[in-house]
Parts: structure tokens; C-alpha cells; sequence
């Protein structure tokens, strides 16, 4: 059945961004090219939700923020246990990485993270996730963000995807492959220079 709401009947359910103009409740796309930071500033991301302090000079919404961190790079746990331990408070959840597009797995990671108080799911990265789905086709890439969009639509979580750029000088930080993962997307962050 569909649903029908005329615009002076339509409630609005406030959804405040998580950082100011810069992080919102929905799918934010952190993108740039290999080895330019984007974990870095997925980390300073974390952290300043953390201890509710700006980030670049945005603010923080709300308080008690709790982030789940799912990484596919080998080491990846190391590199943010050690550079994140004592600025996270004990508020940052290391997950397994999940290689599978069964749809309850995705599902169960959900319910987990809201039973922990989880925030924000940082996923660390698109072409991990991915496994072996063809990222310039829309229809594989709908896989991926039918699988993201139960955490901010019905958790309440918001999801940071990280994303490799496009090759070339010219891609400004813009998501390789399909405009579909930007066209997703609430928000685009994009790293262009080193």
C-alpha cells in the first residue's frame, strides 16, 4: 500500500546532523584517493563526536555517541586501537568484518549496535564491503545501500562509508565507479589533495 501524506499534514521527524553541515544522520560518503587520509579523518570524526568537541569548526549534536568501526584492510584493528585508544573513552566498537550480503547478517549488526548505544558505523571501506560486486553497475551497487540503509532509517544509526576516489589528478576525490553510492548519499565529503 502507498502511503499518501499531503505537505501541510507531514510531520516532521527532526533528524539533527551529527556534526554540524558536515556529518548527517543518514549515509555520509567519505571518498579520496588511496592513502590520503580518509581513516585518519574517519578517526578525528569519531573522536569529536566522542567528546563532543568541533570538528573543523562544526559542532557537535547531541551527547553519549557511541561508534562501531567495521574495517577490511588487513591491520586495521591495530591501526585504530593504536591511534584511537585513549581519546575514545572505551566508545569505539571494533567489528568484524562482515563478508557476507545476506541481508539478516546486516540486519543483526544493526539490532547489536542500537542494543550498545552505537551512533555511528563507520565502514572502512566500499570496495571491502563490496566483495565481488561490479561497483560501475547501479543494480550491484543498490545491493550495498539496501543492506546500509536499515541502520539510518530504522536504527536510528548514522553510516560514514569510505569510498577510494576515482584514478587520475582529476577526480577531485569523487567515488569511483557508479554515481549510484554518491546519488545515496546525504552527504559527500571528499578529499582531494594528500
Amino acid at each position: 500500500m502507498i502511503k499518501l501524506t499531503r505537505i501541510n499534514e507531514y510531520e516532521d521527524e527532526q533528524q539533527d546532523w551529527l556534526i554540524e553541515g558536515f556529518l548527517c544522520p543518514w549515509l555520509t560518503l567519505l571518498s579520496g584517493q588511496p592513502k590520503h587520509g580518509k581513516s585518519l579523518l574517519a578517526g578525528h570524526i569519531a573522536i569529536s563526536l566522542i567528546q563532543e568537541t568541533p570538528l573543523l569548526g562544526h559542532g557537535v549534536t547531541g551527547s553519549n555517541h557511541a561508534i562501531a568501526w567495521l574495517g577490511y584492510d588487513a591491520g586495521w584493528k591495530q591501526e585504530v586501537s593504536t591511534r584511537w585508544l585513549e581519546a575514545s573513552r572505551g566508545q569505539i566498537f571494533l567489528c568484524d568484518p562482515l563478508r557476507s550480503l545476506e541481508g539478516s547478517q546486516w540486519l543483526l549488526l544493526a539490532k547489536s549496535l542500537q542494543t550498545e548505544g552505537v551512533t555511528l558505523l563507520i565502514i572502512d571501506h566500499l570496495y571491502g564491503m563490496a566483495g565481488a560486486l561490479g561497483l560501475n553497475d547501479a543494480e550491484q551497487v543498490a545491493v550495498i545501500t539496501n543492506l546500509l540503509r536499515p541502520f539510518y532509517e530504522d536504527y536510528g544509526i548514522a553510516v560514514l562509508l569510505l569510498a577510494q576516489a576515482g584514478k587520475g589528478q582529476f577526480s577531485n576525490g569523487r567515488a569511483a565507479h557508479s554515481v549510484a553510492i554518491e546519488g545515496e548519499a546525504r552527504a559527500l565529503i571528499r578529499i582531494s589533495d594528500k
